[in-house]
């Protein structure tokens, strides 16, 4: 595309004397617009800041920021809105939050296909409250930080999201698993659906009141069902053992985890598991 400039435009008038009444009328079109104008794109302000945590360096594949002002993200399924974080919350949460993202394999979060992590205040989706999205359109996760919320929720939430960009990405369904939905005794249903249970926080406690499913959350879809198993085998891997022993439902899910995971990356294999052992938590008992 050809850039004219006023002085280019003042040189042709001088020029081209012919241009007559029409070429000045034309020249000071261009001098109305440039008064006129609006600042270029590159001037617009940016409400999400990189962060460049040493722990993550070369690590993960993806950019992690954090909102410094209220923003929106116009997605074909509705609008996922955020606010600014301070700096204490941001601080507070990132002690939670590296130490969870680092047990995953560089590979395993490639395949994820996550390009970005958005952490942000009073998190929306089409106006209703969540702790977390999962954006495949954008191939981003945003978290809220939840000033007020256990760490152990918050935590719940790193893995349980982190699952569902996983799950859409290995076959490019979310809602239907054929394999999975046949470990299910017959004549289970699933509820309507996770986005049907926001707002009741204890959705999303452990608890073995529902054999086989880890908490009433899980009993809502297939996908939470898939998404909540992840999550406690990463962060109570004796107690979800121990239940294993005794539920065979329980037990199946948790195999098929295992292969459905090790089948998108080789990293996700006995190492480790191991390795997720290993972390000391104080609430797997």
């Amino acid at each position: 595309m050809k850039v004219t400039n006023h002085a280019d435009a003042l040189m042709d008038r001088k020029r081209n004397p012919g241009w007559g009444q029409q070429g000045l009328t034309w020249w000071m079109v261009m001098i109305a617009a440039s008064l006129f104008s609006f600042p270029a794109a590159a001037e617009e302000v940016v409400f999400l800041e990189p962060l460049f945590p040493a722990e993550l360096d070369g690590k993960v594949p993806f950019t992690l920021k954090v909102a410094n002002d209220t923003f929106q993200v116009d997605c074909s399924y509705g609008a996922i809105t955020g606010e600014a974080v301070s700096e204490k919350e941001r601080d507070d949460y990132l002690k939670l939050f590296l130490p969870e993202i680092m047990l995953y394999p560089s590979e395993f979060l490639r395949k994820a296909k996550i390009q970005h992590v958005v952490l942000c205040n009073g998190l929306k989706f089409a106006g209703q409250k969540r702790s977390a999205i999962p954006s495949w359109e954008n191939n981003t996760l945003y978290y809220d930080v939840v000033p007020g919320k256990l760490a152990s929720y918050k935590q719940l939430v790193i893995h349980h999201e982190l699952f569902h960009m996983v799950d859409v990405h290995d076959d490019g369904k979310l809602y239907a698993d054929d394999a999975w939905s046949g470990l299910l005794p017959e004549g289970f249903r699933y509820g309507s659906g996770g986005k049907n249970a926001q707002g009741d926080d204890t959705m999303s406690l452990l608890t073995d009141a529902v054999p086989g499913f880890v908490s009433k959350y899980a009993t809502t879809g297939v996908e939470e069902d898939k998404a909540e198993t992840f999550a406690h085998m990463l962060l109570h891997p004796r107690y979800m053992a121990r239940r294993a022993e005794k539920e065979g439902l329980l037990e199946a899910k948790m195999h098929q985890m295992r292969r459905l995971l090790s089948a998108i990356s080789s990293e996700m294999g006995t190492d480790f598991w191991t390795q997720v052992e290993a972390v000391s938590r104080p609430d797997d008992q």
